[in-house]
Formats: C-alpha cells, sequence, structure tokens
C-alpha cells in the first residue's frame, strides 16, 4: 500500500461531501466601519488585503469576528449569515471580512509523525499537510495556538481539518495522557539514529506486525521490510529484544517494551537505512535510565532523589521535536538522559518503584530537572547558558567560602583553599588540572575551517558563583565570541591533551574540559599563543567539578544521604521553590 492510500480514500469519500459544503458556507457579510487590529500590535494599515487560511474563528458577536492565527488574536468588522467558530479560510480587505470558507470536516486520531510536508495519524498513513499546516488547542474555555514541538507524539489525540485533498489544520480538544515513552535507540558504531544495516533477536516467541518470527534467530529487518513491502515494522516479543551483528552476536543489552522501525529518510526509502524506536512505560524506561545515570551503589536516599529528578527531566522532554519524523519523544544517549547502558538492578528498580509518579514542581508547573556529576562547592544558574533566569535554580555555594568568584582571585582562592570541604569533595572530579597544548601540530588538528588557527584567547566573564560564561577566540581570519559554558568546554577540548584528577588518576580521552570552572595557572585570562614556551607551548587548567554546574549534584546527594538527609530534602537543597508532586496532579502536558 502507498504512503498514504488509507487516507486518501478516506478524503476522497469526504471531498463529494466538502465541495458543496464549502460553496455553501462562503457566507455574505453585513460590513461596517470598524478598527480590526491584532492583539497586542499596532493597527493593521488601511487599504491591506489579507487572507488567513487555516485561521481559527474565536468567535462570530454582534458586528465583528474575532480571528485566531500564528497566535495572535485578531478583530475584524463583519457578521455571518450563521454563527460559526472553528478552522476557516478568512478574507480580510480595508479592516473589514469580505468571505469566509468554514472547514468542518474532521478525522480523530493520536499524532504518530510529523515532518515536511507530510502528517501521520493512528490508523492511518502518512498523509499530505496544507503548507499552512496549523494547529490549536480549544478547551477549558481557552483557544490558543500550539507548536508541532509541544505536542507529544504517540500520546496527544487531534481533530484533523481535511479539505482540498489535505489535512490543512488539528485542533486538541482533550488532554494529553500516556504512560508510554518512545525513545530513539542510537547506533552505538556511530552514535547516529541511522543504521545501514539492522538485525534484532529474542529468545522467546517473537512478532513482526503480529506474525510469529522464528525464535532464537537473527532477524535481518531491512531484508524482512522489503520482502514485505513495508515502510514500518513493529516488533513485540513475549520476552526481551536484542540488536546483533549479521552473524547473531548480541550488541548492548536486551530491551524491554516494543520496537518501530521505519526509514531513516522517507526520501530514500529503506535504501537510505532505518530508525529503531523503542516504545515502553515510562517507569520501566525509569528502571534503565537511573543505574546508567547514577552508580547503583550510591545511598538509597540518593537514588530515590536521581529517579525523582529522572522522570521530571523525562516528562519536560517529552513534548520535543527533535524525532517527531519518527514518532519518538526523545532518544538515548547524554542528550537527554542515558538509557539501558548498565541494564537494571535491584535497588534502582526498588528507587523507581518507592517514587512512581512523583515530579518535581515549582509553582504548580513540571520544571526542566537538571543534573549532573559534581559541583566544585557551588551550582549556578541559567546565566552559564546565557538564557533568562527560571525561579528553580538558583545559585548555591556548599562551602564556609563565601566569596564573589567572579573575582579571578577569588576564584583561585577558593580552588587551592586547602581543606575546603563540601559535599562533593569525595568526588574525584571536585578538583582537577587539565593540559592544553598549543603547539603546531594540535594548532593545525583544532584549526576553525573558517577562521583558520587559534592566535590567542580570552575570558571575559565568569559569574558570581565562578563558571566561565564569557570567552573571546582571535583566529587568523576572525574573532569568535562564545557565551554558555558547553560551546567554552568544547572550545578548550580540543586543545585538550590530558585531566589529572583529585585522587591521581589520568584521563587522556575526554573531548571537552570537565567543567567551566577554572583558572588559567599561572596566567591571567589572556593566552597569546605566539607567547607561550615554543619548546612547551602548555598551559595548565586549574579547574574542579563535572558537568554544566546546573540544578543538582550527583555526588553531592549521594554524600547528603549519607549525613542522614531523605530524598526528598536532597532536591530541595539543589532546587530552589520547589515541590514533590504526582504527575497526574499537574497535568504535566497540558
Amino acid at each position: 500500500m502507498k504512503r498514504w492510500n488509507k487516507m486518501a480514500i478516506l478524503i476522497g469519500a469526504i471531498i463529494l461531501i466538502s465541495v458543496t459544503l464549502t460553496i455553501l458556507v462562503v457566507v455574505n457579510l453585513l460590513h461596517k466601519q470598524a478598527s480590526g487590529k491584532a492583539h497586542n500590535t499596532s493597527e493593521i494599515p488601511q487599504d491591506v488585503e489579507l487572507f488567513f487560511e487555516n485561521a481559527y474563528i474565536i468567535s462570530c458577536e454582534e458586528d465583528a469576528i474575532s480571528v485566531l492565527y500564528d497566535g495572535e488574536t485578531y478583530s475584524f468588522s463583519g457578521v455571518l449569515n450563521e454563527p460559526y467558530i472553528g478552522i476557516a479560510d478568512v478574507h480580510v480587505l480595508n479592516d473589514v471580512v469580505e468571505s469566509v470558507v468554514a472547514k468542518e470536516n474532521y478525522i480523530t486520531g493520536t499524532i504518530l509523525g510529523y515532518r515536511d510536508g507530510e502528517v501521520k495519524i493512528e490508523g492511518y498513513d502518512w498523509a499530505k499537510k496544507s503548507p499552512n499546516f496549523k494547529i490549536y488547542k480549544d478547551y477549558d474555555g481557552v483557544i490558543e495556538s500550539v507548536d508541532a514541538n509541544r505536542l507529544v507524539y504517540g500520546a496527544t489525540k487531534l481533530e484533523y481539518c481535511v479539505a482540498d485533498n489535505v489535512v490543512c489544520a488539528a485542533v486538541q480538544r482533550t488532554r494529553t495522557t500516556t504512560d508510554e515513552i518512545r525513545v530513539v535507540i542510537k547506533n552505538d558504531e556511530d552514535n547516529t539514529v541511522l543504521y545501514p544495516e539492522l538485525y534484532l533477536y529474542s529468545k522467546e516467541r517473537w512478532y513482526a506486525n503480529g506474525e510469529e518470527l522464528p525464535a532464537e534467530k537473527t532477524l535481518d529487518v531491512g531484508a524482512y521490510m522489503r520482502e514485505h513491502n513495508l515502510e514500518e515494522l513493529e516488533i513485540t516479543s513475549e520476552g526481551m529484544i536484542a540488536r546483533t551483528d549479521e552473524n547473531g552476536k548480541r550488541k548492548g543489552n536486551y530491551f524491554e517494551g516494543r520496537f518501530v522501525v521505519t526509514p531513516y529518510d522517507y526520501t530514500e526509502g529503506l535504501d537510505g537505512g532505518v530508525v529503531l524506536v523503542n516504545i515502553l512505560p515510562i517507569e520501566d524506561y525509569l528502571r534503565y535510565v537511573l543505574p546508567s545515570e547514577m552508580p547503583a551503589s550510591f545511598d538509597f536516599e540518593a537514588l530515590k532523589a536521581q529517579a525523582v529528578c529522572a522522570r521530571t527531566y523525562a516528562y519536560s522532554q517529552m513534548q520535543n521535536g527533535q524525532y517527531a519524523a519518527y514518532g519518538a519523544n526523545l532518544d538515548d544517549s547524554t542528550m537527554y538522559q542515558v538509557y539501558n547502558e548498565a541494564g537494571t538492578r535491584e535497588l534502582t528498580d526498588l528507587a523507581v518503584e518507592e517514587t512512581r509518579g512523583q515530579v518535581v514542581a515549582c509553582n504548580g508547573d513540571l520544571i526542566t530537572c537538571y543534573y549532573f556529576s559534581t559541583t566544585p562547592g557551588t551550582t549556578d544558574d541559567m546565566e552559564v547558558w546565557d538564557s533568562q533566569s527560571v525561579p528553580y535554580l538558583t545559585k548555591h555555594n556548599f562551602t564556609d567560602l563565601q566569596l564573589d568568584l567572579s573575582d579571578r582571585k577569588n576564584l583561585e582562592d577558593f580552588l587551592k583553599a586547602e581543606n575546603l570541604t563540601c559535599y562533593d569533595d569525595i568526588s574525584p572530579f571536585y578538583r582537577w588540572s587539565a593540559t592544553l597544548s598549543f603547539d603546531s601540530e594540535k594548532l593545525k588538528e583544532a584549526q576553525d575551517p573558517e577562521y583558520g588557527k587559534l592566535k590567542s584567547f580570552q575570558i571575559t566573564k565568569r559569574t558570581t558563583s565562578g563558571y566561565v560564561c564569557g570567552l573571546t577566540a582571535t583566529y587568523e581570519n576572525g574573532t569568535v565570541q562564545m557565551t554558555k559554558e558547553l560551546e567554552i568546554r568544547r572550545f578548550l577540548g580540543k586543545y585538550l591533551t590530558d585531566v589529572t584528577l583529585m585522587d591521581g588518576s589520568e584521563r587522556t580521552n575526554f573531548t571537552l574540559i570537565p567543567c567551566a570552572f577554572f583558572i588559567i595557572d599561572g596566567y591571567g585570562d589572556n593566552i597569546v599563543v605566539k607567547d607561550l614556551d615554543k619548546k612547551n607551548p602548555t598551559i595548565t587548567l586549574c579547574g574542579g567539578g563535572f558537568g554544566h554546574g546546573l540544578g543538582m549534584s550527583q555526588y553531592g546527594a549521594n554524600a547528603m544521604a549519607k549525613a542522614g538527609m531523605d530524598y526528598q530534602s536532597i532536591i530541595k537543597a539543589y532546587y530552589s521553590n520547589v515541590e514533590i508532586a504526582d504527575e497526574k496532579s499537574l497535568d504535566v502536558w497540558n
């Protein structure tokens, strides 16, 4: 069957009716002089002709018609012969509505995918969508425009307006609910979502689109899909499923739930490789996240704190359009949360179960629950990402040395203070030194494709918690300014040769420095490459911490737990103005 045959058949049936209806609902209007203007914007100039395609008429009272379009509300003069609320094309001339074409034909289903030119609806194949496709939310008496990235793919149910042989708009009239999550499983070989070839295996009885497969026999997924002329394949098992190589050798851990396989590039079909999505209950997903993100040997209260944070983060990231083309919510990497790298453990399973459904909220809303490995003694706020502050992420100094660490001298004193204790001092990353090389080979290897080789760099700003949040790099052919901790860590990581941790161990495989909390030892904040020792053109960063510095420190949480704090107290020590709530009470996606 072609990609949207079933949808085309349905649309064809609708068109026979909708042509007549469309003509009938092009209604006459009683024109009256009135000023049409957008909500919170300046008045629309006179003598302007406007077409609002797939707008939402939100009211038609007295002699005014109000229209919602691209997040703005407009009010124009005009009277409909018959009251109408809903999707329509609206033609406006000189602030007066000339015509309204109502669009009243709908189908209903969960949205499973969204990509250029097409939308996938549960029960149908991919269908064409209007170039001016719009999404609205209409419930509880409030009508709003909705960004496609705010939908939960695989969960949000919509009514789809069908006209002119395409899906032209969608309306959400019910709240999103689901207990499942859809996770893209990356290809371990290159850390992308693309599998040029994919092989799966199960020890138990398993099924491809409902048809039983031979147990304990490797399935060549691409070959099976070609043989059966499939553009999507669902794999289920009475046991668990694993990836293998072509010879049946297992790659990575077994997976619970079910798999859905789709083409990586729908224009190339299976010839372009496939994407693998794991669908399973959210609470089971967390069982595989927790030991992958925090050592199972950590104190139980710390594990419970991590479980609540991981659950909160998962819910907050499920409204994400990055993987909408594959009907997925997030992936299994550090870009979101590491999933199924370490399997499951009895104690971490128990931590998930004892906190089931619990999330972190601020002012009744779900927060984005950032966490990281180790603080250098302080945490920071959104300044490190050059972003607007939020009330639940504030700066904390967990030491007795309370200084303004934006001052370089204060920061050096803080980093080199003897016996400066805090919860994180049990971590080998509490203090570290990093060697950066600027010899000719490293400069050539790290040169920027646009700007050339590095000539100098200067630290231009630190937060009051000590994190570098401003760095200017001067190259042969230009200057680049960086204002976010991760891009600064990546930039310096290009010249990194090794990192020595507090326990004396050395790491040589890092691609970025551990944290943006550092000074350049023996130098100021300005490094000119040509002025370095020509025989040994290196510098040493004296730093502390591991990660971005926002939210909960995992090593700190473990120390707090060992000191007798429970998981709720640990969470509130890192996040300000928050409460622990049941996710069902928050209506997290609405």
